[in-house]
């Protein structure tokens, strides 16, 4: 007889390890899917950034080279203009000294005119300071000069009062005064003894 060959039947446990496994084969599988698109993200995210970055350092110097470009057009215009102006002035400062008045006798003349000022001032200044000095004495002799005054009105007061005659005597003092005893007090508290006339 043949043997039937029968199906092996897993226990709940082992069901339950394949399915955990399973789910965990799974999950592993989905973090890697997961990873590997966030680094094609990030990767394309890098590129995108980059090419941003080079397109506005072409942009910068494009512009600066724009800029570079028009100061240098502008400079040579303005150099253009100077050398023109100055092709045209050529020989205008022999015309126009050739006009000018002589300044020599100008500055003669206004030398003369500084000098005559600067002599007025010194003899206004001169005149001043004499002022003030004779100012300056008067004041330092005011002082002299009124004591002796008052010395001399006082010699003549002097001379007219002793020349005067001697006056009349006073009848009043001729009468006799009547004398005073001295009084002597001792306080022998004080151990003072007082002298009264």
């Amino acid at each position: 007889m043949k043997a039937k060959k029968g199906r092996c039947r897993l226990s709940p446990n082992e069901e339950a390890r394949l399915m955990k496994e399973e789910t965990e084969k799974r999950r592993r599988l989905r973090l890697q899917q997961v990873r590997e698109q966030s680094s094609q993200n990030a990767a394309r995210i890098r590129q995108a950034v980059k090419q941003e970055k080079n397109r506005q350092l072409q942009k910068l110097a494009s512009t600066l080279q724009n800029n570079l470009e028009n100061e240098k057009e502008e400079k040579i215009r303005h150099l253009e203009n100077q050398y023109e102006n100055s092709l045209r002035s050529i020989g205008q400062g022999h015309r126009e000294a050739s006009e000018q008045v002589d300044v020599e006798e100008e500055r003669y003349l206004l030398q003369q005119e500084s000098n005559r000022r600067a002599d007025n001032r010194y003899k206004q200044a001169l005149e001043k300071q004499r002022r003030e000095q004779m100012f300056q004495e008067y004041e330092q002799k005011y002082q002299i000069i009124a004591r002796q005054v008052a010395l001399d009105a006082e010699k003549e007061r002097a001379k007219t009062i002793a020349s005067l005659p001697p006056p009349p005597k006073d009848p009043v003092l001729d009468l006799a005064q009547p004398e005073r005893k001295s009084v002597k007090m001792t306080d022998i508290d004080n151990f003072t003894t007082t002298h009264y006339i």
